[in-house]
């Protein structure tokens, strides 16, 4: 009897090339939800946006959703760190927020979508302070996917941050299990690969707010940094990647603002 050749996985470069090649042997796979965890200054939204960026100029379309941050406030941090958004098409919920660097780039010829959403913004197109307490922030975030199944179709989304979703929908996350079940289930039904960040405190050796979040996920991603003498040492871990053969290895990377991400193997004597 044959045996039945299974499809092969489709994956989704990062742009970095020792974890495409050598770390997840070949990218995130796509559909994936993928926790990227770690403490304050380990670069995640940096991270997280670098593979958003990378599948834009692959010509995939994706969103940067932000729980905390206007539209013009994204856009103008990665401009900071260099990022080119000439060959993209850059949307918003709040289109007038970042008009200006939409001029900028007009006329080059573009690959895929970034759309830059604050759900901040969506709320506050609520006219009154009695529908907006009705109306959480987990509402708006579902309302604005579902509009951006129908529009702008994205392959890959990432959402910053899960922890902010607690704060202030802490209603909505009485029963922690059950209600963290829903939303990385409603993720999933969506189709799309997320990129799910989540901060953790110094010191804490979860990988997550309230240690569950790892289990419903398909990926964990930790970032994370240590004092060496002088210096800063960031680290990169693959904790897991459903589906996938990757490296457990812990891997320190750099960042700069013309190359981005270098990434290199740790060495034991570090």
């Amino acid at each position: 009897m044959e045996k039945e050749n299974k499809p092969e996985m489709q994956k989704i470069k990062t742009g970095i090339s020792i974890l495409d090649d050598e770390i997840m042997k070949g990218g995130i796979p796509k559909g994936h939800r993928i926790l990227v965890t770690g403490t304050t200054g380990t670069l995640k939204s940096t991270f997280c946006f670098h593979i958003l960026h990378q599948a834009a100029l692959d010509g995939m379309n994706g969103a940067f959703i932000s729980l905390e941050q206007s539209a013009d406030s994204m856009l103008q941090q990665m401009m900071e760190m260099k990022y080119d958004f000439g060959k993209i098409v850059l949307d918003s919920n709040n289109i007038e927020a970042i008009k200006p660097f939409i001029q900028k780039s007009a006329g080059q010829k573009k690959q895929g979508i970034i759309q830059l959403i604050d759900i901040g913004f969506e709320r506050k197109k609520l006219t009154t302070t009695k529908s907006r307490m009705k109306f959480s922030w987990l509402d708006a975030l579902e309302q604005k996917l579902e509009q951006m199944k129908k529009t702008v179709k994205p392959e890959i989304i990432v959402l910053d941050s899960l922890n902010i979703l607690y704060h202030l929908d802490k209603d909505k996350f009485a029963d922690k299990r059950r209600d963290l079940f829903y939303v990385i289930d409603y993720l999933r039904d969506l189709k799309v690969t997320s990129l799910i960040i989540n901060e953790i405190p110094a010191g804490d050796d979860r990988y997550s707010q309230y240690g569950i979040e790892s289990y419903l996920v398909d990926g964990v991603i930790q970032l994370s940094q240590r004092r060496r003498e002088l210096d800063v040492v960031r680290e990169l871990h693959i904790v897991k990647m459903r589906s996938v053969d990757h490296s457990l290895k812990v891997y320190t990377f750099q960042f700069d603002k013309n190359e981005k991400f270098k990434i290199r193997k740790k060495i034991a004597s570090e």
